[in-house]
């Protein structure tokens, strides 16, 4: 359940009650909800709302699941200078 208000500085208060229900598995999320006004300021029709997403990287584990560093070399060489690591067990100790 959302509830979704705005206050304007030159009007009054509208917003939504927004119950819904999301089902998640391993390779996708879907959400569908209603969405209902909360005075005459936010509308007097009732509307519903639905999403689905895709986990690409549980989907195509060997291709669109690799980590961008396979493709582009290890980036973090860049970030070292501006924001230095902690030394804990991290990908070059273990490579070398």
């Amino acid at each position: 359940m959302e509830f979704a208000f705005q206050t304007p500085l030159d009007g009054p208060t509208t917003g939504t009650v927004n119950p819904g229900l999301i089902w998640v598995n391993r390779y996708l999320q879907f959400a569908a909800r209603a969405v209902f006004p909360v005075n005459a300021g936010s509308g007097r029709d009732v509307g519903a709302r639905a999403q689905i997403h895709f986990y690409l990287s549980e989907i195509f584990p060997d291709t669109l699941g690799k980590r961008i560093r396979v493709y582009f070399g290890d980036s973090r060489m860049a970030f070292n200078k501006a924001m230095p690591m902690t030394k804990t067990a991290s990908y070059s100790d273990k490579n070398g």
